[in-house]
């Protein structure tokens, strides 16, 4: 191992970007690389310098070695740092790099080969003591091999690829029929995700919880384990919400777990930061080894924030030679750190991967807004758990600074800007949401609180999906399994309804937003409508209210300097319940189609999405979306009350008169991707349900099925085809 002084970052996205900081902070030269798409990308255009690798396929670029080592030779990089994803677990690049005489800023080759194959893994495991889910010792040769082995094991079991990860290449099998179908989609994932299709049988956990401990090697015989993290919340094997410490483990399991896993990491002489990941039940909270990921976790900045390490810094001074910046003894967490994964997909359609160009961009500056207590979500507040070795330590930690993250203890961990391209040849995942707080209920709320705040147009994303599952009874509860997702949500997401006090705080909102327009106004009328806009969820029922001013309780606020505003729904009524909104501040986004819009309600900070181009004050229709539902309001005089009626009656009859007509019998295409293959031929007949071709897109297979039964009329796609969204792929008759 040799000094490092200008590292190769061989990724894109966040965690390149984290991966540029952390190499600044070490004083440390970066050279970016980047795809024909990534050209302008944060990434490129953030490191000292860029070299252009190819075009959009990660085969002609990320995935291309030798343009890699070739950018490294012409910038005069000494060490290439792989991040997460691509080539960070690919033992041959690995050799590749360090065969050009450069570092290999990740394990050595041998960890990784040993590590990447599940089945060898297993073993070495069980050798180094640590505790291994039962299952079929070996690879399955074939389908056949799969259904033995699967029931020797007993149901349910789960199949799955022996290399690669990110849940790509796995299914839970329950049963015979379950097994032979998922053989060949996971043989199919995995070939396409790493190029191995080679399987494993073993069993299946029933209530599993996904644990993984966070270890860190250097090169001098010091090896660590830095706690765990609970990665429970998942969606088809893909983390979606992930938190330290994890809040069924208390001091003894973590320590047996550490230990255990610090055994791992020195059998198979493991060098730089790793994770051994585990399922525990949530019978016993009996625990199993599952697999080593041998590289940086996309989550590894909620161990930083409990913690104090930052681990992206810590990969490269391991990879430069130094020791470990800390000792088992000096290992302490702090407070409770959650992370959420923004996603390009539409939650609406099945979390299909989404595509579009980036505009009207904008990161949740919680630090901005003064403090104030968070509104109660529908179904009742957090249980607060209790925190890890806080004791009376004042917050925030001075460790979050180093990390990034801002004074309220965020962090937005993002590789995208305004006018950024989303396609369909990388990973959906756009951003990482970070929030630290004392306990776990704060650190939900805060969350949540940030998540309202964040703002990406042009492309749909899986925001309103993240702030409902902060506001989930089990998860606030902390009762997680891996399966909670699929449980609660079998029909996809299709939105959260807003509770009867989030409606009434954005009808005061939009009221107060009125009053503030026309000063001499003594009553405003707000309709409450049914529908939001798409992916945002809607609350159900349509209404019409009349809220008054009361004036003598109006005036400046002094906290501010704004106005302030108490709004009733009886004018008549003295002792009616009042509502009192002050400093409302709305900060509008790009061309102003959305806006932020924070007030305060009866001492409760709010804080809404407000969507379209339309004023508070304009007879259409206003957006205002929170807490991962929205309402659509109409906010006017009461005398266009009446006026209002009459157009709209008006319209209702235009549109009967005029009809309409259905779009046909089609199958079209969900989501952008290639065609893998197609089923069916013109003339077959087909009952609804039967599948009909296969769709990869971002290399997961989906199979697409007849949507009624009929005869098929005509295909319009073929294998290798590159499809958009909506296309009409078959026709029936």
């Amino acid at each position: 191992m040799k000094p490092i002084s200008k590292v190769l970052i061989a990724n894109r996205g966040e965690i390149a970007v984290r991966l540029i900081h952390a190499a600044r902070s070490l004083s440390l030269r970066t050279v970016s690389v980047f795809s024909t798409p990534d050209r302008y990308a944060p990434h490129t255009v953030l490191a000292d310098e860029a070299v252009h690798l190819g075009a959009a396929p990660s085969g002609a670029s990320y995935l291309h070695a030798p343009a890699l080592l070739a950018a490294a030779r012409a910038t005069g990089a000494d060490a290439v740092a792989p991040g997460y994803g691509f080539f960070s677990e690919n033992a041959d690049f690995a050799d590749a790099v360090t065969g050009a005489g450069l570092t290999w800023v990740g394990p050595p080759a041998a960890a990784v080969r040993a590590m990447g194959d599940k089945v060898r893994s297993k073993a070495i495991a069980a050798d180094a003591g640590v505790n291994v889910i039962p299952g079929y010792v070996g690879i399955v040769d074939g389908v056949a091999a799969a259904v033995d082995a699967a029931e020797a094991i007993g149901y349910p079991v789960m199949v799955k690829a022996t290399a690669g990860g990110g849940g790509k290449g796995m299914r839970v099998a329950w049963d015979r029929r379950d097994v032979r179908e998922a053989y060949g989609v996971c043989e199919a994932e995995a070939v396409a995700s790493v190029g191995d299709g080679r399987l494993l049988v073993e069993k299946f956990i029933e209530h599993p919880r996904h644990v993984e401990v966070q270890v860190v090697a250097d090169g001098h015989g010091g090896v660590v384990h830095l706690g765990e993290r609970e990665c429970s919340l998942q969606r088809r094997n893909q983390k979606v919400i992930e938190e330290a410490p994890c809040s069924i483990v208390d001091p003894g399991m973590r320590a047996e777990m550490g230990v255990q896993a610090v055994a791992l990491a020195r059998a198979v002489d493991y060098r730089s930061v790793g994770t051994v990941e585990c399922l525990v039940s949530g019978v016993d909270r009996s625990f199993y080894f599952l697999e080593m990921n041998t590289r940086l976790q996309v989550e590894h900045l909620v161990t930083g924030a409990v913690v104090g390490v930052d681990l992206p810094v810590e990969m490269l001074r391991i990879a430069g030679g130094e020791r470990l910046s800390v000792s088992q003894e000096e290992v302490t967490m702090e407070g409770v750190a959650l992370e959420a994964r923004v996603y390009a997909e539409n939650p609406r359609r099945g979390f299909l991967p989404a595509t579009g160009v980036i505009g009207s961009y904008r990161e949740p500056l919680l630090g901005l807004d003064p403090p104030g207590p968070a509104a109660t979500p529908a179904g009742g507040g957090a249980t607060k758990a209790a925190p890890v070795n806080a004791g009376d330590a004042a917050w925030p930690p001075a460790h979050l600074a180093r990390l990034g993250f801002d004074a309220s203890g965020v962090l937005v961990d993002s590789g995208v800007a305004d006018g950024t391209a989303v396609g369909v040849h990388y990973d959906p995942l756009l951003a990482k949401v970070v929030v630290h707080a004392p306990d776990r209920g704060a650190a939900m709320a805060k969350l949540g609180a940030v998540l309202d705040a964040y703002v990406i147009g042009g492309v749909t994303t899986n925001i309103p999906f993240l702030r409902a599952l902060t506001r989930h009874p089990k998860v606030l509860s902390g009762d997680l399994t891996t399966t909670l997702i699929g449980e609660e949500f079998p029909d996809g997401f299709h939105g959260t309804p807003l509770s009867k006090g989030e409606v009434d705080a954005a009808v005061a909102v939009a009221a107060s937003r009125f009053f503030g327009s026309h000063p001499t106004a003594t009553a405003v009328a707000v309709r409450v409508e049914a529908d939001g806009p798409p992916g945002e969820g809607a609350t159900a029922g349509t209404k019409e209210v009349v809220l008054h001013r009361v004036p003598e309780r109006g005036g400046a606020d002094a906290a501010t300097g704004g106005t302030s505003v108490t709004i009733t729904a009886d004018g008549g009524d003295a002792a009616a319940p009042t509502t009192t909104v002050t400093d409302v501040r709305e900060r509008p986004l790009g061309t102003g189609i959305v806006s932020i819009v924070t007030a305060t309600l009866n001492g409760t900070r709010v804080t809404l999405q407000r969507h379209g181009c339309r004023p508070f004050e304009d007879v259409g229709p206003v957006t205002l979306a929170t807490g991962g539902g929205s309402v659509a309001l109409r906010v006017r005089p009461p005398s266009a009350v009446e006026t209002e009626a009459v157009v709209e009656r008006g319209a209702a009859d235009a549109a009967a008169a005029l009809g309409g007509g259905a779009r046909g019998r089609v199958l079209p295409a969900p989501m952008p991707g290639v065609v893998l293959s197609v089923g069916v031929t013109v003339g077959d007949e087909v009952a609804e349900g039967d599948e009909v071709l296969v769709l990869e897109a971002m290399k997961m297979m989906n199979g697409l099925r007849a949507p009624f039964a009929g005869r098929v009329k005509a295909i319009r796609c073929a294998a290798g085809d590159a499809v958009s969204f909506d296309d009409v792929l078959v026709e029936f008759e």
